[in-house]
């Protein structure tokens, strides 16, 4: 009915934001991880950090506004990826 038709209008953005403030989130990490490898004097770490964080604002720029699948899929796969070098910070 229309309730339900409402609710997914309201859930669609919110589901892109979640979905691009993952991005976010890892893209943070890989800067992090970019300054730090360039403060170590570690210039290949640091080329490879900045190698994915631009493969990473590619992939996001590449998942539409209304690709659930894409969204979520990406997201789940930043999350995990973000949990795990989020210790080598």
């Amino acid at each position: 009915g229309p309730g339900r038709r409402r609710c997914w209008t309201v859930w669609e953005p919110t589901l892109y934001d979640v979905f691009y403030e993952a991005g976010t989130m890892l893209g943070g990490v890989l800067v992090a991880l970019t300054d730090k490898a360039a403060a170590d004097g570690r210039p290949d770490d640091e080329r490879s950090w900045m190698a994915e964080h631009a493969r990473l604002l590619r992939e996001r720029a590449m998942v539409g506004a209304d690709d659930r699948e894409g969204q979520i899929a990406a997201k789940l796969r930043w999350d995990a990826r973000r949990e795990r070098l989020s210790r080598l910070v």
